[in-house]
């Protein structure tokens, strides 16, 4: 089916760790289907291990994939955009 992911092809598993997980970083994640995407963080994240030695004084987002992750943002567009890069990674073909 056309516009659907293939699941075998998108193997690798993505996560959004969010210091906070409220507002406009929050509602940027949850606007997209990704199959993949673990959501990790929280108004109440202390012990998450993820997000040790992460600064949360402001929301901000890490888009990680593969053991490795993307410069962390606090801006909304950022973000859209390093989770648009990989729906469209996970649709070409």
């Amino acid at each position: 089916m056309e516009g659907l992911f293939d699941l075998e092809r998108d193997t690798e598993q993505t996560t959004a760790l969010l210091t906070q997980q409220t507002g406009a970083l929050a509602q940027v994640v949850a606007e997209r289907y990704l199959p993949s995407l673990v959501l990790v963080g929280g108004a109440d994240a202390d012990g998450i291990a993820l997000l040790e030695h992460r600064d949360g004084a402001e929301p901000t987002a890490y888009v990680c994939r593969a053991y490795a992750c993307d410069a962390p943002t606090r801006d909304v567009a950022t973000l859209a955009a390093q989770l648009e890069a990989i729906v469209v990674a996970a649709t070409a073909g």
